[in-house]
């Protein structure tokens, strides 16, 4: 149960990385898994629609990509300038 943030005491006041979810089972992620209640305006869901609208009254985004240099150019377009990338 990732919540892809940072959590070290000492660096309170550093901005939250963005988390990008991609992949078939991001559909079947369970409504109180972190990525969900930790920073949820900070995850942007890719090509998914699994409940949406509960999803977005909480914060989480949505984004449709055609494909991955169509989603890197909407992460350029959010000023994002690095990735790290973790699969699982």
């Amino acid at each position: 149960n990732p919540t892809l943030n940072i959590r070290d005491i000492n660096l309170v006041k550093i901005r939250q990385p963005l988390k990008f979810i991609l992949g078939k089972s991001s559909d079947e992620l369970p409504l109180d898994c972190n990525l969900f209640t930790v920073n949820p305006e900070k995850t942007y869901l890719v090509n998914s629609s699994a409940n949406k609208e509960t999803l977005q009254k909480i914060g989480v985004n949505f984004i449709e990509a055609i494909d991955l240099h169509d989603l890197l150019r909407q992460m350029y377009d959010l000023s994002i300038t690095s990735l790290l990338v973790e699969g699982g």
